[in-house]
């Protein structure tokens, strides 16, 4: 696990050491935890900002066999988890996920956008996703999965690490910045 200072991303500073295939984060602004859900074990839990290391809390059910669990947003304003997954077959599905119990409901499929790799919703409850495969951004309705297209990234990003994230702020909740 790696931070930095924005606008200094280029050096980063080493958090500490993780081992596990952790393919979704997401941080829960309510909270202040960084959820994180290991793909091979289907375990979701904290990651700690730290040290790195990860806590799991509960095993995930109700995600198909074969499936990647490939993305994790959590609504800003009531805390609710969605998680993206997709399949050699090349389709992407959009879940409901319980973090109490770990159960996951499917929502649907996100058709059309056979890897979407990553979600995150913003402060309205409106949910994003990125597909790699076609280098879009589309919406995605929290009801069925179904998806609208945004817009082109205008990045080949199927072999570069991928995410997508809101800050959490509404307008109204930005900072002061003082003037000089």
């Amino acid at each position: 696990l790696q931070s930095f200072t924005l606008p200094n991303a280029a050096a980063p500073a080493v958090v500490g050491p993780q081992t596990r295939p952790l393919y979704a984060l997401d941080f829960d602004d309510r909270t202040g935890t960084l959820w994180a859900i290991d793909d091979a074990t289907r375990e979701l839990g904290s990651l700690s900002t730290t040290d790195g290391s990860f806590t799991p809390t509960v095993t995930l059910t109700g995600v198909a066999v074969g499936e990647t669990i490939s993305g994790l947003g959590i609504a800003p304003r009531d805390g609710s988890f969605y998680l993206s997954t997709t399949n050699t077959g090349g389709a992407s599905r959009l879940y409901r996920l319980d973090p109490a119990t770990g159960a996951a409901t499917l929502l649907g499929p996100i058709t059309g956008y056979p890897w979407v790799v990553d979600v995150a919703v913003d402060c309205d409850g409106l949910i994003y996703g990125l597909d790699t495969s076609l280098d879009q951004i589309v919406t995605i309705d929290p009801s069925s999965g179904a998806p609208s297209l945004l817009g082109g990234t205008g990045v080949d990003a199927a072999n570069l690490p991928q995410g997508l994230d809101f800050d959490g702020l509404q307008v109204g909740q930005l900072p002061e910045i003082p003037r000089q």
